[in-house]
């Protein structure tokens, strides 16, 4: 386990107020997911209105919500979901839809989730601002209700992926190590989770010892997503990804998987010569196969289950609820298909 992720095990968490019984799939039907549901789609059609009508993936595509689940459901530990717990479901899915928007942009991307993103229909000069818009909007909701906790959270994180942005892309096309990815990746994915985990204990009246025990967990699930995440980068299609393979490879990243290849006596010199110009379709079809003769995908594999583990792991001091259950299964879900 890293030494930024140490255990917090033996604190005091406190214990869990009846809520609801509710499994995975049922999450969904509670009064108050459908008030963030409803205000997502308004607050959405209201930002995207100067844009006009188009097929950009913030307005059409449905996408798993992790973000907001894990604030419900770190809510939910404590007590039962609110007007609180709302408002900062919404502003993390505003701060996650605003930094994709802000992705997209950075990497030129044309798909996301299968649909053309808005800076290839509208141009980087109105993406930008719209994910501008996105994040003051998210702020807007937390400031103007006193949710100052909250908003810590959430501001510390956006900080924390804006510096894993700025010293990847000073990376670019150079190779790094392992511990550097794995720095990278909870810059990038592990600091909004744990985010919304500390956030929705927050809303929840939670002890600041539990909030940082839950940050925990979040954190843990966003590497393990990470690796997974690109793992499938390696291995998927337009057809299973819903944007363009190898696209980091193609930028000049090396995530895990590739990380390991290079470190391959026999396929690492492959990979360095195969790619030192450019990456050709021939490769990129010879890549999957490659990563999985040389072990590279077992290893990555076995990587995100390990913090997998450590991410359940944190959940271990809470009292049996549906809402512990919940996450418990969120993490095991990690590596299963997208």
């Amino acid at each position: 386990m890293s030494t930024w992720a140490q255990s917090l095990l033996d604190r005091d968490v406190p214990a869990c107020l009846p809520i609801t019984p509710v499994d995975q799939d049922s999450w969904r039907t509670l009064p108050e997911w459908q008030v963030f549901e409803t205000t997502l789609e308004e607050t959405l059609q209201r930002l995207c209105a100067a844009l006009g009508p188009s097929p950009n993936f913030l307005l059409k595509s449905r996408g798993k919500k992790v973000r907001p689940l894990l604030v419900f459901a770190a809510n939910s530990l404590f007590q039962s979901p609110g007007n609180a717990t709302v408002r900062t479901a919404l502003a993390a899915e505003l701060i996650h839809l605003a930094s994709l928007v802000h992705d997209d942009v950075i990497d030129s991307a044309e798909l996301r989730r299968r649909h053309p993103t808005v800076n290839s229909i509208h141009g980087n000069y109105s993406a930008v601002l719209l994910g501008d818009l996105l994040f003051a909007e998210a702020f807007r909701l937390l400031a103007s209700a006193e949710q100052l906790d909250e908003l810590a959270y959430f501001i510390a994180a956006i900080q924390t992926m804006c510096q894993g942005e700025i010293e990847q892309d000073q990376q670019r096309f150079h190779r790094r190590s392992v511990a550097a990815y794995l720095h990278y990746a909870a810059g990038k994915t592990a600091s909004l989770l744990g985010a919304c985990c500390r956030a929705g204990a927050a809303a929840g009246r939670a002890s600041q010892d539990a909030q940082e025990q839950l940050g925990l967990f979040g954190e843990h699930l966003g590497l393990a997503f990470q690796i997974a995440d690109d793992i499938r980068d390696c291995t998927g299609s337009v057809q299973t990804l819903g944007k363009e393979a190898l696209n980091d490879l193609r930028e000049g990243n090396y995530t895990l998987p590739l990380i390991l290849l290079l470190d391959d006596p026999l396929y690492g010199p492959w990979l360095h010569t195969a790619t030192s110009e450019g990456l050709t379709p021939t490769v990129a079809q010879q890549l999957p196969r490659i990563l999985a003769e040389s072990g590279a995908l077992a290893q990555a594999t076995d990587l995100a289950r390990h913090y997998v583990g450590s991410a359940k792991a944190q959940l271990a001091q809470f009292p049996d609820s549906p809402a512990k259950t919940f996450l418990a299964l969120l993490a095991d879900q990690v590596m299963s298909p997208a």
